[in-house]
């Protein structure tokens, strides 16, 4: 009574959990007369599908870190008188380290160690946005030169009148 339910419910849950179906084109022409099953694991997926979840997971994660890392780096550039503090460095490093090492294990000849290349991945996204979003970085892009001079030209101006 409840089985079309729940296989609704897990076919939606699966679907936002990024575990989509694989789906054979033209299975019947290829395989007349056989049925394909997945034996599932013990999360309630099969092993397959959590290896590609990972996969995708982690190509996300590189992705992410590489586009904040991008952003911080045109941030910097577009500001000159910007000063990095060393933790922000530290941040960058770290998140660059991590980097690569994703990339490294990745293209090991042997068999890749998925959850220690995705807990990578996750450092390198955090290291990166945490320098990203530093409060220190932040407050410098609210004080550009056109401001420090609109704020200390009145302290200044009479000063510059009285000499004359």
């Amino acid at each position: 009574m409840l089985r079309p339910v729940f296989e609704v419910f897990l076919s939606q849950l699966r679907g936002l959990l990024g575990v989509k179906p694989l789906e054979v084109v033209a299975a019947d022409k290829l395989l007349p007369g056989f049925s394909v099953t997945y034996e599932q694991g013990p999360y309630g997926i099969s092993g397959w599908e959590l290896d590609r979840l990972v996969r995708v997971t982690v190509a996300q994660n590189v992705a992410d870190s590489v586009r904040t890392m991008l952003a911080l780096s045109t941030l910097i550039d577009s500001m000159e008188n910007m000063v990095v503090l060393d933790h922000i460095s530290d941040e960058l490093t770290e998140a660059l380290d991590s980097l690569d090492a994703v990339v490294s294990a990745l293209s090991s000849a042997g068999p890749a160690d998925l959850v220690g290349i995705a807990a990578q991945a996750r450092r390198s996204v955090v290291a990166a946005e945490s320098a990203f979003f530093d409060p220190t970085m932040v407050a410098m892009l609210y004080f550009p030169d056109e401001h420090r001079l609109a704020v200390f030209m009145p302290l200044f101006t009479p000063v510059l009148g009285s000499r004359q």
